[in-house]
């Protein structure tokens, strides 16, 4: 065989095993998926090093009543959702969803240590009163170290990876695990009635920055069509919302 078709040859093969060594990393790389621990560390550290965020917070289940006998409303309301801007070290503002009766409305809520304020168009006569809605609830609790959200993702246990998937058009890890009740009373602002027993914690991580994008809690009951599901969404990290106390008439 001439010299140079042998060159030809090994140059050809060469190229060949190259193609199939990349082939084969690649092919090991998707296999390997990330680590969950790692990618609960990573969010969990982003929360503690924000020093604010926007939080929403949707039920859906068994009604959650909220009390506001304290400024004359003695009608219960069945918290929907809520929508808040959360900034460090103990400040939040909602735009609470709430049920009075069959109509659905917006009631505003500030809460500062422990002082909360509201304002609504039926409840107060659009005035903002100082009045206790959450019960126990402070603002501090969303980042405290013993029981904030933080620490809710630090106590999931038994994760794993669930896969690489499209969250209202945000690419997340999506992980599952367990928590205790106990440890996720702060992240639903105190309102969920488990206080002992564990929930399924689906959890999914925001795969560009490996920030926490949501928390879905499933509450369980006797019966399975009766559970209650709370989702918690962060976002907004690093806003600035200017949250203060309003005039109170």
């Amino acid at each position: 065989m001439k010299p140079e078709r042998v060159l030809i040859l090994l140059i050809g093969l060469g190229f060949l095993l190259t193609a199939c060594l990349i082939g084969d990393d690649d092919e090991n790389n998707g296999d390997a998926p990330p680590d969950p621990a790692a990618l609960m560390a990573t969010a969990a550290q982003e929360i503690d090093d924000t020093a604010s965020f926007e939080l929403l917070l949707a039920i859906e289940g068994a009604p959650i009543l909220l009390d506001v006998s304290s400024v004359g409303f003695e009608e219960p309301l069945t918290l929907e959702r809520a929508e808040a801007a959360f900034e460090k070290p103990d400040r939040v503002r909602a735009t609470v969803r709430i049920g009075i009766e069959d109509v659905v409305t917006d009631m505003e809520l500030i809460a500062i240590g422990e002082e909360q304020y509201i304002r609504h168009p039926l409840i107060t006569f659009n005035r903002w009163m100082n009045a206790t809605v959450v019960q126990g609830f402070q603002p501090s609790a969303l980042v405290s170290e013993e029981q904030g959200i933080a620490h809710a993702l630090r106590s999931v246990e038994n994760v794993r990876y669930v896969g690489e998937e499209d969250l209202d058009g945000v690419t997340v890890h999506h992980l599952q695990g367990e928590v205790d009740a106990a440890e996720v009373q702060a992240v639903t602002f105190g309102l969920i009635t488990s206080t002992t027993g564990v929930l399924q914690a689906d959890v999914f991580i925001r795969t560009r920055d490996g920030r926490l994008e949501q928390l879905l809690l499933v509450e369980p009951d006797a019966d399975p069509a009766s559970s209650t599901t709370w989702t918690i969404g962060l976002y907004g990290y690093g806003g600035d919302f200017g949250i203060s106390a309003p005039e109170v008439e």
